[in-house]
């Protein structure tokens, strides 16, 4: 048949707010088949940020937008963060399959934020590469690409809300796939003719958000080259354009102050809250007022600022759902091969357990039996924080080990830390 691609609005209501259900097409009148490998949905969604910050002194306090000179507002506009989702679907709190706009049983997925962490972490590194609203690799998101799932805030921007004493407004797109999904993974055609219309019940969370900082020195490099023009246009010379490259090469700006790793919502993280830069002085210059190139950087951090999402809505709300239509001959031969055979889809679940000990200063030692049937991964996951759910800390092990039937998995024990 003829190969379409048809977007759908959701039934829902928009906006749909935090804690209520928004209901996502999965099929179309219009196709007899759906192709659920290349159909995905897209919720945009609005975000409203709220920073506290933890101020050891006075030094570390965000400077105000109105103590910024021209020089420092342009070099404030060049250092980011990210905010956003490791991957689309752990925006997805709980996800609720209907057929015929009834509830399939035993299809509701309750932790669909941890089922969504593990099965990712599993998925090829070639298909999470260059899927903008997707995925957010930190390779990709410390360099500054636009392969991400989120938005990047300078620290410009944080000084105006910590200025204004405002709240931080977000608004980014979700790219869902809809086989990104654990009860949808093992769909590749779906026949809606014979069986019917299929749909998701979704509600969001804002969570399992993370925070990451750039890569300052990638940043401004960047950030440079995109607007030189604008900033000539705007009276700033090119002789700026050299002071900036000239601050990103110093290494104490990208060395010391870049943290390769993502932060929870909810957990303190550690951000860079004033930079200043020194011009060397040449003839004809005041004293204290260089002009010549920059011969000292320092940057101050405000080690405890901890994010929280107060609301969340979804707008613009939409399935692309990929498929075609078929021939009656086909049709009939559908209807009649199934009368008599079953069409089954396989799922996968997720069960999680706790270890019965606690860890203590000097790490933990315990062991913990669990049955296993049909299992196709473990793995162990050590939360730093109690909100942890999609970063987790990569401790050293010593003899770890998997037994299975008496069986040691690997032969020998895992030892990761150095002899």
């Amino acid at each position: 048949g003829l190969y379409r691609i048809k977007c759908l609005d959701s039934p829902s209501q928009k906006p749909v707010s935090l804690g209520d259900e928004l209901e996502i097409p999965l099929t179309d009148v219009n196709l007899d088949i759906t192709q659920m490998t290349n159909s995905y949905f897209q919720i945009d969604v609005d975000i409203k940020l709220d920073l506290t910050y933890g101020f050891e002194s006075p030094n570390h306090k965000l400077r105000t937008v109105g103590s910024l000179s021209a020089a420092e507002a342009m070099l404030y506009k060049r250092i980011f963060i990210f905010v956003g989702y490791k991957h689309s679907s752990d925006a997805i709190q709980s996800v609720k399959v209907l057929h015929n706009s009834r509830d399939v049983g035993g299809s509701e997925q309750t932790k669909n934020v941890t089922e969504s962490f593990l099965y990712h972490r599993v998925k090829p590194e070639c298909e999470k590469q260059n899927r903008s609203g997707t995925y957010s690799l930190f390779e990709d998101v410390e360099k500054m690409d636009v392969s991400k799932c989120g938005v990047y805030l300078s620290l410009y921007t944080l000084c105006q809300a910590y200025s204004n004493g405002t709240s931080l407004h977000l608004h980014f797109p979700l790219i869902v796939p809809f086989d990104g999904l654990l009860p949808l993974e093992a769909f590749g055609l779906y026949p809606k003719y014979p069986f019917g219309p299929l749909s998701l019940l979704l509600k969001l969370t804002p969570a399992s958000l993370v925070i990451a900082r750039v890569d300052p020195r990638l940043s401004i490099i960047k950030e440079t080259a995109l607007h030189t023009s604008k900033d000539t246009k705007n009276g700033l010379t090119t002789d700026w354009e050299r002071v900036m490259l000239q601050i990103a090469n110093f290494t104490a700006i990208g060395a010391q102050t870049h943290r390769n790793m993502f932060h929870q919502l909810g957990t303190a993280v550690e951000l860079i809250s004033n930079v200043t830069f020194t011009r060397a002085e040449i003839d004809g210059d005041e004293p204290g007022a260089g002009t010549g190139d920059v011969v000292a950087v320092d940057y101050t951090n405000c080690p405890h600022v901890v994010f929280g999402a107060s609301t969340m809505e979804a707008v613009n709300i939409k399935s692309y759902v990929h498929g075609f239509k078929i021939s009656r001959r086909l049709k009939d031969h559908l209807r009649e091969y199934f009368s008599t055979n079953i069409f089954a889809v396989p799922a996968e679940i997720t069960r999680s357990y706790s270890f019965p000990n606690t860890p203590s200063e000097r790490g933990i030692d315990t062991q913990i039996n669990i049955p296993l049937t049909h299992a196709v991964e473990v793995c162990v996951l050590f939360p730093h924080h109690h909100n942890d759910v999609t970063c987790f800390m990569n401790p050293k092990h010593k003899n770890l080990s998997l037994k299975f039937l008496d069986q040691s998995w690997p032969d020998t024990a895992v030892n990761t830390i150095e002899p």
